[in-house]
């Protein structure tokens, strides 16, 4: 769980069925894609690399508790996906001290069909489609934009007051999430397999209730960042280990073979066998001499000082 230094007791996670992924240390991020950071800003963000599975569907979940002191009337979570503000939760601070702690997993979105009815469709990660397609080359910038902001959830902690009920109805945001298909070459550098969409339009019974509230600061208090990734771009980016080549086994030495239990033509055979690899090394070894003899005989070098004979008598 990810846990902020300025605010024990606030924990937020990703969660698959209800239980939260395992998360790996982002050593070199620490900005959040959803904002541009201002000179005056100094909200430190937690970063986290989560691992990602295609049609998966995740739900982010956040946890008030002990030691967290609220000192404000509401606390405002604002969660950007891919940066794109998506879900804006508030916890009540009279509902904080009345229970102890505070609790909400937020797993689907609300949406609005072609007839204006209110539906909700899941959250979940999906694969990014890429192209070579010549005619989509020309779009490679606006692809590598597109993707800047894939891969990231990020989750905001705001100082509120004020609540008050909206009759606001939720935006259609269907085609908001989804990326589309994107020309390979603006995959390139950073590795990015997985985005996220939405599961289908589904009938929702009870509408949500909707508040808004005024913020108190002109900058957030807490912020998060969970990098979702593929296993293979986690490995890719040293994140996990890669899984490791196998070694070739040595082959078991075999077992020594009792010449006493074969029979006579067995026997006969080995010794034939036997026979031919003597032959083959005393053969080996004849013509291997006469090479290094040469057709003048011995090519022994003479020791220093040794007197050398030459025949010059013709036959």
């Amino acid at each position: 769980m990810a846990v902020h230094p300025d605010l024990p007791g606030v924990e937020i996670v990703v969660c698959v069925d209800g239980v939260a992924l395992e998360e790996f240390e982002d050593t070199e991020g620490d900005e959040s894609i959803s904002r541009q950071r201002e000179e005056d800003d100094t909200t430190l963000t937690v970063s986290k690399y989560i691992k990602s599975v295609a049609d998966q569907e995740f739900g982010i979940k956040y946890t008030l508790q002990d030691p967290f002191k609220m000192d404000c009337p509401i606390l405002g979570v604002t969660v950007f996906l891919d940066g794109k503000k998506i879900i804006q939760m508030l916890a009540m601070k009279t509902d904080y001290q009345r229970m102890g702690r505070k609790s909400r997993l937020v797993d689907r979105l609300e949406d609005v069909n072609e007839d204006g009815e209110i539906m909700f469709r899941t959250i979940r990660f999906s694969k990014v489609e890429t192209t070579l397609d010549d005619h989509a080359y020309s779009r490679v910038e606006k692809d590598q934009e597109r993707m800047r902001n894939v891969g990231c959830i990020d989750v905001e902690i705001w100082r509120k007051e004020g609540q008050r009920r909206s009759s606001r109805v939720p935006d259609k945001i269907k085609e908001d999430l989804q990326t589309g298909a994107v020309h390979e070459k603006a995959l390139k550098g950073e590795p990015k397999y997985h985005g996220i969409s939405l599961g289908d339009a589904r009938p929702l019974q009870t509408p949500t209730e909707k508040w808004k509230a005024q913020e108190l600061d002109k900058y957030p208090i807490a912020c998060f960042t969970f990098k979702y990734r593929s296993e293979l771009a986690l490995k890719e980016l040293l994140i996990i280990e890669r899984t490791p080549e196998p070694e070739e086994s040595t082959p078991e030495a075999a077992e020594p073979i009792d010449l006493d239990q074969l029979d006579a033509e067995q026997k006969r055979k080995v010794e034939e066998f036997a026979r031919s690899l003597l032959s083959g090394s005393s053969q080996a070894t004849r013509i291997k001499r006469e090479r290094d003899e040469g057709p003048f005989g011995s090519s022994k070098k003479p020791r220093p000082g040794e007197k050398i004979t030459i025949d010059l008598t013709d036959d």
